[in-house]
């Protein structure tokens, strides 16, 4: 129904858990779709209502404020000033907003998110759903095969496209196929959309490089996505916020985002719901992560939640790192923040040098003082260009671009090229307990920040990764390091299934492996590996303990690059579930895996076991680390054993 009635300030009084609304069906999105001019005019107006009752609440001060039960949708004309968004709550401080029953439709013909929080602390929000009018994917059903229509040995697949979807023509590279079944495969092999001007309206064109085979039945749904900023939930530069029952059913961008420049964060998510919405046709659900956070200070917390379909990570949690693009003769370096500064005097920055990530030391900040921006944006290009020429990998631009001069409390080692990584803005002490995260994410879940728990949580059926713990140093600049994270109780089932192979150049291997992975995600980037052993320490005092890991892909668990690790009480049960045309991907000794440029020659008695790493654990370049209680349950013939030693590495006791 269309939102109605009075407006106000009202007692909550949140749904129960466990509870299925009726506004959850495929029935209400039906519904919308078919809105007169006068129901989606109602709706815009009861949500210009709601912001001017909302703002005077905060105003007001109040402690709670009910949002009537109902549908919402953009008000705010093209070209007005301010967020971009259905709901913006600005500034609120210790209220309850009940929006119980209630659901913000974003159109998708507009960059607008459902709801943006922005400076907000220690409010909570319960029971709202988020959708999109129109889904931000083309997706339609199969009504042609046509042999060989795209050329010899390539047949052109015609879809009818469906009603509340994108008719935007042209693909963006990531893609599901949808059985009449109900199964789904993401990325599926040898078949993208592809532009085709001579079709009528409603219908388009994908290409099967091959023959289908079968592979492709009239009936099936096809859809790739559209980014187009629509639809989701924004925090910016809040702390202690409360959110339960919070639903996505669709979104252009990241679904919920904690964004900001040194946020407090300490935000807490439960039985959050990222899915599409259950009993509809649609296949995804956001274009991008299901939930992204980056430059809090405080991790997000996040109990008995679940994601699924998302175009990129279920969970992505990272602050920026810091590049030096000059050295200064007094010996002060000038930083470039990418997403602003994210230190302070007293800050220690961990330093490590371009692009291998050898360890510089760490050094305090003494003193900080603003560097000219037009002439750090130039040395900011003209480091891009030496990355490319000398590393043969692209760099990232920056987002909020900040440049200052920065004196540590001793003399170092960087070098122009160099970084310097804070620890304060990066999601520290994350907290994920109970997760159900499945089907189609890339990763399951990314986290760059310290002291971090992922525990008792499920995993299943992840294109590319279950779990990463990593630090990337070009394209994204994403930090911090992940130290002191405990990864404790969780279960991995079928992870990687798009980790090697497939559509990517020459079949690279993706960076996270399978199920559990400690990888440096560095430089340089050759298309033959996404993944790059070398040799220095990145990550400190980890645990893995007690995680049940099923019918993996690629490698179950890989520790590289870390110092002080506990491995003990994982059981691994029919590891290496990839193709034998797949599994040749796990080559280790393939180009581009190890670059002598930057790591020391391996020796040869190492080459046979990079050559064939099948081995439930998989160690490279670490040092003390210990295993105890780790088995594995109906191994493949050709498998190895239970531990892989790979190069550089130290102490490894296996009591």
């Amino acid at each position: 129904m269309v939102a109605a009635g009075a407006l106000g300030v009202a007692n909550s009084n949140a749904q129960q858990a466990g509870t299925k609304p009726e506004h959850h069906s495929d029935a209400h999105l039906q519904r919308v779709l078919n809105w007169t001019d006068a129901e989606h005019q109602a709706a815009s107006e009861a949500a210009r209502k709601l912001q001017a009752d909302l703002d005077a609440a905060i105003a007001a001060k109040a402690q709670s404020f009910r949002i009537p039960p109902g549908d919402y949708t953009e008000w705010m004309a093209p070209g007005q000033p301010g967020h971009r968004c259905i709901l913006s709550v600005m500034g609120a401080e210790n209220m309850h907003i009940d929006a119980t029953g209630v659901t913000f439709w974003t159109t998708g013909d507009q960059r607008a998110c459902a709801a943006v929080f922005d400076g907000c602390k220690n409010v909570t929000v319960s029971g709202l759903t988020t959708d999109m009018i129109k889904s931000p994917f083309v997706q339609g059903v199969v009504s042609q095969i046509i042999p060989d229509g795209c050329s010899p040995g390539n047949d052109k697949i015609i879809i009818d496209l469906e009603k509340g979807f994108s008719t935007i023509p042209g693909g963006v590279g990531r893609t599901w196929h949808m059985r009449r079944d109900g199964s789904v495969t993401a990325y599926p092999g040898k078949l993208n959309p592809i532009h085709d001007s001579s079709l009528p309206p409603g219908k388009a064109a994908w290409i099967y490089r091959g023959k289908s085979a079968g592979d492709v039945e009239i009936g099936d749904r096809l859809s790739f996505h559209h980014m187009n900023g629509s639809g989701g939930v924004v925090m910016i530069n809040c702390g202690g916020m409360n959110f339960t029952d919070l639903t996505v059913f669709s979104c252009g961008s990241f679904c919920v985002w904690e964004m900001g420049e040194r946020s407090p964060g300490g935000n807490t998510y439960t039985r959050m719901r990222i899915i599409p919405r259950p009993g509809s046709t649609r296949i995804g659900v956001g274009a991008t992560d299901g939930f992204h956070s980056y430059n809090q200070h405080k991790g997000p917390t996040l109990i008995d939640c679940e994601i699924a379909r998302t175009h990129d990570d279920g969970i992505n949690i990272h602050g920026h790192i810091n590049v030096v693009v000059d050295v200064l003769p007094d010996g002060r370096h000038v930083l470039a923040s990418i997403h602003a500064r994210d230190y302070d005097i007293g800050t220690e920055l961990i330093l490590r040098q371009a692009p291998a990530m050898k360890p510089l030391g760490a050094a305090k900040v003494t003193a900080w003082e603003p560097f000219d921006k037009a002439e750090g944006l130039k040395l900011y290009e003209r480091m891009r260009e030496r990355y490319k020429q000398e590393f043969g990998t692209p760099i990232r631009d920056v987002i909020v671009p900040e440049f200052n001069v920065v004196s540590f409390d001793r003399p170092t080692e960087l070098a122009e090229l160099d970084i310097a990584i804070s620890q304060e803005y990066c999601g520290r002490g994350a907290r994920i307990t109970n997760l159900f995260v499945h089907d189609g994410c890339n990763r399951g879940v990314f986290v760059l920040g310290p002291d971090s728990i992922i525990e008792n949580s499920r995993f299943e059926n992840i294109s590319f990764g279950g779990l990463g713990l990593a630090t990337d140093v070009t394209e994204f600049l994403s930090g911090g390091i992940p130290n002191n994270t405990k990864i404790l109780g969780n279960t991995f089932v079928n992870c990687g299934t798009q980790n090697f192979g497939g559509e990517f150049a020459d079949g690279v291997i993706w960076a996270m492996w399978g199920a559990i992975s400690l990888s440096p995600c560095l430089p340089p980037f050759h298309q033959e590996a996404f993944l790059h052993l070398t040799p220095h320490i990145l990550y400190e005092n980890i645990e893995i303990r007690g995680n049940r890991i099923i019918d993996t892909q690629g490698l179950p668990i890989f520790i590289g690059n870390s110092r002080g690790v506990t491995v003990a009480d994982n059981v691994i049960i029919r590891p290496f579930q990839a193709t034998p045309e797949k599994l040749r991907f796990l080559d280790l000794t393939r180009p581009g895996v190890i670059e002598q440029k930057f790591a020391p020659p391996v020796p040869a008695e190492l080459l046979p076991v990079l050559r064939e790493p099948f081995y439930g654990i998989f160690i490279s370049a670490s040092d003390e680390v210990t295993l105890t209680g780790n088995r594995v349950e109906e191994a493949p013939p050709f498998f190895k054993g239970l531990l892989g030693v790979g190069p550089w590495n130290g102490k490894i006791h296996v009591p």
